[in-house]
């Protein structure tokens, strides 16, 4: 019998949780962990302004907190932490997410069997506050998804085209599936630095997609477990600054087109966001949310053209 037990790290990205981050940490102070070690907690903090660090030392959890002085996105705090673990495996956890009892305990027993060692990514069932189950599984984007995105043709036409996210299927059942999110991604630390970890040309979006297509290229897929689930505050921290949030979409989205597909069809889908799907968005979130979401679409995209200099550095960075 092996009495050795797996060993993780968690890994959580904080910018102005406030209490949110002390709620995850104190859900991971009481989930179960007989099947596993947790090595330690890293806290990367990204320049907080509010006080969500103030009371963290009560929970007399092994946690690391590195405190970067500016905001330096998701994905580069990610690999900050990674340099400061030595577990076999790294769960990137949201602030917003609350564990419950076998929320560590179901995914590591899955990965710990020989038959799911291709298995490098899973992700577990997301709640909201009304109980609702998130359909947050997505399928890799190709060279027309976005493009029908752009035009909301999922919406009109949901029994014949299929968006990003896989709204059609209710999340009840274990699956393979292309990518999970990232507010839960626990992933063989192995893999994670075999990928060089994520792309930091994404500040905020799209770098757990990019993390699991790279993955998947590598031959190692995505499961979904069902078994066990966390809750998940909708929107999280971004909530806060719905327009910047827009803007991170959208330029992430350009960054990851000019990364993986031509640059003819990079061009074409940065032209459908300029234009058409300004105005889908515009109509959408003024029916949705009246002249606050207008506004907020507004902020977005200033915020987008104003950036633009700034995405351009990013697509050229790694070349």
């Amino acid at each position: 019998m092996n009495l050795i037990k797996p060993n993780l790290c968690i890994i959580i990205v904080n910018w102005n949780s406030q209490a949110q981050l002390y709620k995850c940490l104190l859900s991971i102070k009481s989930a179960d962990k007989t099947n596993l070690s947790l090595k330690n907690i890293i806290v990367v903090d990204n320049n907080s302004r509010d006080k969500s660090l103030e009371k963290i030392d009560e929970l007399a959890l092994n946690i690391k907190l590195i405190k970067n002085k500016k905001n330096v996105g998701f994905a580069k705090a990610c690999n900050q932490a990674v340099q400061y673990s030595k577990a076999e495996y790294l769960l990137f956890l949201n602030p917003d997410v609350i564990l419950e009892n076998n929320s560590l305990t179901v995914p590591i027993e899955f990965m710990e069997n020989e038959k799911n060692k291709k298995i490098g990514i899973v992700g577990v069932k997301l709640f909201d506050e009304s109980g609702k189950v998130s359909r947050n599984c997505a399928r890799f984007p190709n060279s027309s998804r976005f493009i029908e995105m752009a035009l909301n043709l999922h919406k009109f036409f949901p029994q014949k085209i299929k968006g990003h996210f896989m709204l059609e299927w209710e999340h009840d059942e274990d699956r393979l599936v292309d990518q999970v999110m990232g507010a839960f991604l626990l992933i063989r630390a192995e893999i994670f630095k075999q990928l060089n970890g994520f792309d930091e040309r994404f500040f905020l979006y799209f770098e757990d997609v990019d993390l699991s297509y790279r993955a998947n290229l590598s031959g190692y897929k995505s499961m979904y477990i069902s078994k066990a689930k966390v809750f998940h505050k909708a929107g999280g921290t971004s909530d806060q600054v719905k327009g910047k949030r827009l803007f991170y979409v959208l330029q992430s989205r350009i960054l990851y087109y000019f990364k993986y597909f031509s640059f003819f069809v990079s061009i074409v889908n940065l032209i459908s966001i300029i234009t058409i799907e300004f105005f889908t968005r515009i109509i959408f979130l003024s029916i949705k949310s009246g002249f606050k979401g207008f506004i907020e679409v507004l902020k977005g995209y200033t915020l987008f053209y104003l950036n633009l200099n700034d995405t351009i550095r990013r697509m050229r960075k790694h070349e």
